[in-house]
């Protein structure tokens, strides 16, 4: 069994040492782009210096001392315009001029009047040719009128003109400038293009573009917008969770020039009635977990208190926060161009080999030895097949999703072979769990995956087969102490159908639960950010209430000879401490070292978990049982 183990652990050492040059490359990255910046709409400043008696500047500046790092600007739709948002008045045609007939009677329209600034009147006509060509420019005594090429209605949620009084007004704090250009539908890509290159031209505070609306400016061909933020070294704020079609068309095309940005939108702040502390707590979670590099705030709107005192006050706090996570606050820098080391392609081609052997000699011989041959076979193919992985995108994720799940098979067998040394065997299964979870973070930790621009195709699979292939292996060598011929062959017992039915419902909630935060609930949420506040890096929930402490059960179980034909359940729940934490690895966006804590996390406090379930089983369920059991069967 040693040289079994000893060959296994040369190889697998082997991998991991192939993995420190992509491994250090993405630490290095991590590390030192570890900053997030606060973002607040201009409008919002300018709603707290009206309030507070402040004028835009001061109000900035306060913020700025708080952790504000950038202003957005909107390009303001037509429903904005109506509402009177801008300087300027909006509405049809006829509104501006009595007599003009239709059909440009109901043409949408703008007056720019003597309360218009000379300047902001200026950039608004500049503007308008540059985007639409048919625009028509009528002088009346009373101003400037423009007549766009569209109707009222079509433009409502459109975006028609930026807001040039905030621009200005955000261009003169210094501050860096989030510009958000409308959705632009009617209106030629090149003409879209002409503009926002204009715009980039004559504000150079703008220092990234968060495109609004339902869709992004020029989709569905998005790529002369890229051509445009390229030539002026412009990255793109990638929204969490957006549905906002050709939003990842435009982030491909100006990668990798994208900064991640989380917000929460008015609307979900009042229909889920979340509190300040919560929306707290999500931007940090944010910043910590998933490494978003721009926080999207709004001030309070719904509190009898001052605006501008409140968000200082949960800048500040939320500045604490990050800054005793270790992130600065501050405008933060796009991520450079890091490739996967050529030695990682190495390393994932040998863990796979490695892995896939191990588990065929498993279903093969009742003995998994590796021969030096074998060896020096799979040395040999692991080199051979560097370039078709590191050339074939195809074969590259396959590879990946194979490696995460053998691997999570190979640690949670090595921890459930044998009932003799629990803690070795544990800490065997857990690391060469590590080992695999390395490899694949550093095959995959080049700047696409870091920056989502694809994610890993093998999470669901991972929580998927290794069950299956140790529920197999169990029947196989009878440890389940029935064949499957033999439970296939005879009558099903009422147990049996009512673990059968628990566990298929189990596998379905764990499957379409993972990457769906929707479905938890609101104790799991609870107890999730208690433990965010005590560990920082709280541990997954499979691992920490399923399988770790299914682990220690199936251990306690086997050693007392308790529930022979049921102790298959805990073995198949321990399965998923070690998918999780392969699945840990995999989020490639969340920073390594957060991830090493997380899974180790995990293994403590979820180890400590079936200590005291095992203590209730020992203390409280077999006492019970054992005085008034017999009146459950009688």
């Amino acid at each position: 069994m040693s040289k079994k183990i000893s060959a296994f652990a040369a190889l697998l050492l082997l991998a991991v040492l192939a993995s420190i040059p992509g491994l250090s490359n993405r630490w290095q990255v991590e590390e030192t782009y570890n900053s997030v910046g606060f973002v607040l709409e201009a409008q919002d400043l300018i709603n707290m210096g009206y309030e507070s008696g402040r004028d835009f500047l001061q109000v900035a500046e306060e913020l700025r001392e708080r952790g504000l790092s950038a202003i957005a600007v909107n390009e303001l739709t037509g429903e904005e315009l109506m509402q009177g948002v801008a300087p300027y008045k909006y509405g049809v045609a006829s509104d501006f001029l009595p007599k003009v007939d239709y059909p440009k009677a109901s043409q949408a329209a703008l007056m720019l009047d003597s309360d218009v600034s000379e300047e902001v009147s200026r950039a608004v006509l500049e503007y308008s040719f540059k985007k639409y060509p048919n625009v028509e420019v009528l002088h009346t005594s009373k101003g400037i009128v423009v007549v766009f090429p569209f109707n009222e209605a079509f433009a409502f949620d459109a975006g028609i003109m930026p807001d040039f009084y905030s621009l200005l007004l955000a261009q003169r704090t210094s501050l860096p400038i989030v510009y958000r250009p409308g959705s632009a539908p009617g209106v030629e890509t090149q003409n879209v293009a002409l503009a926002l290159d204009w715009i980039l031209s004559n504000f150079p505070g703008i220092k990234a573009i968060a495109p609004g609306g339902l869709v992004v400016a020029g989709f569905p061909d998005v790529s002369k917008i890229g051509a445009i933020l390229k030539k002026h070294s412009i990255p793109v704020a990638d929204i969490e969770f957006s549905k906002q079609l050709g939003a990842s068309q435009l982030e491909r095309a100006v990668f990798p020039m994208v900064l991640p940005l989380h917000s929460v939108t008015k609307e979900e702040i009042v229909s889920r009635r979340l509190s300040r502390d919560v929306l707290l707590e999500r931007f940090a979670r944010a910043a910590k977990e998933r490494s978003v590099r721009l926080l999207y705030l709004r001030s309070p709107e719904f509190l009898s208190s001052s605006r501008l005192d409140s968000t200082i006050m949960e800048m500040g706090a939320l500045k604490a926060r990050l800054e005793g996570l270790g992130i600065t606050t501050e405008w933060p820098l796009t991520y450079p161009l890091v490739k996967t080391h050529w030695l990682s392609y190495f390393a994932l081609a040998l863990v796979v080999y490695l892995l896939v052997w191990r588990a065929s000699l498993r279903f093969l011989t009742e003995k998994s030895t590796l021969s030096k041959k074998v060896a020096f076979g799979v040395l040999l193919l692991a080199l051979a097949s560097v370039f078709p992985i590191s050339k074939i995108g195809f074969i590259f994720r396959v590879y990946g999703a194979i490696a995460a799940a053998f691997g999570a098979f190979e640690g949670a067998w090595l921890a459930l072979e044998k009932d003799d040394k629990p803690v070795i065997r544990i800490l065997s299964g857990f690391l060469v769990v590590l080992a695999v979870g390395l490899v694949i973070a550093a095959v995959f930790g080049n700047t696409w995956y870091m920056l989502r621009m694809s994610t890993f195709s093998g999470v669901k699979l991972t929580l998927l087969v290794p069950p299956v292939l140790l529920l197999i292996l169990d029947l196989k060598r009878r440890i389940h102490p029935e064949s499957l011929e033999e439970v296939m062959s005879r009558p099903p017992l009422w147990g049996e159908i009512v673990l059968f039915v628990f566990l298929v419902a189990a596998a379905g909630i764990l499957l379409i639960r993972s990457g769906n935060v929707s479905l938890v609930p609101g104790w799991e949420k609870a107890t999730r950010d208690l433990l965010e506040r005590l560990l920082i890096a709280r541990p997954r929930t499979k691992e920490l209430m399923i399988g770790y402490p299914c682990l220690v059960v199936w251990y306690y179980t086997v050693r007392c000879k308790l529930w022979p034909r049921y102790r298959e359940v805990f073995r198949l729940g321990a399965v998923l401490a070690f998918a999780s934490m392969v699945n840990s690895f995999c989020h490639f966006h969340t920073h390594l070292s957060f991830t090493l804590l997380r899974v180790f996390n995990g293994l403590w406090t979820g180890l400590l978990l079936g200590l005291l379930m095992v203590a209730i089983i020992k203390y409280v369920i077999i006492p019970a049982w054992n005085r008034w059991g017999h009146l459950l069967v009688e």
